[in-house]
């Protein structure tokens, strides 16, 4: 699909590796190659009942770089889960920008109420953050895309709404 549309792409994916499963997020660039492969370095993504021996986190911090830029990803929890050191070891990194894929699913009462501290979290971490989260009927969740500018939200796209969020780095 990257290739035949010649554009990068990422994507969350549930990742088998010998036996053990990962909450991972991949990066394709505009020729089909892997270019990244983050696992998500917190455990809030599983069940406490969850068996630890197949049930994984990545041990790696997320940069990379792709066209000239240096990306640092973390997954949903691993910006705001204070029993890792996720947040102070990305924040110490030099980087262009920062990917946040998140599943939320707010109402959109909630979402107006919790966007503001989301965008607040986001500086900790990188003073440009673009968060993506996903849009789902079953479960709900209402989706968005968000730019976020030092703990501010810069641009974002609409609740409810399959769009695309256009950002120049």
């Amino acid at each position: 699909v990257a290739k035949g549309n010649h554009v990068g792409l990422a994507f969350g994916y549930l990742e088998n590796d010998n036996s053990k499963l990962y909450s991972s997020y991949l990066f394709i660039d505009n020729m089909g190659n892997e270019v990244y492969n983050y696992r998500r370095y917190t455990s809030g993504w599983k069940e406490i009942y969850a068996d630890q021996k197949i049930y994984q986190e990545g041990k790696d911090v997320g940069v990379f770089s792709y066209k000239d830029k240096k990306i640092a990803i973390g997954l949903c929890g691993d910006f705001w889960d204070e029993r890792y050191d996720y947040i102070e070891r990305i924040a110490q990194i030099e980087k262009d920008f920062v990917i946040w894929p998140v599943y939320v699913n707010f109402t959109i009462e909630e979402w107006n109420k919790e966007l503001e501290e989301y965008a607040k979290q986001s500086f900790l971490f990188g003073d440009r953050v673009l968060m993506i989260n996903s849009l789902s009927k079953n479960p709900c969740s209402h989706g968005g895309s968000f730019d976020f500018m030092n703990g501010k939200v810069r641009e974002r796209t609409s609740f409810d709404k399959e769009d695309i969020l256009i950002v120049s780095i």
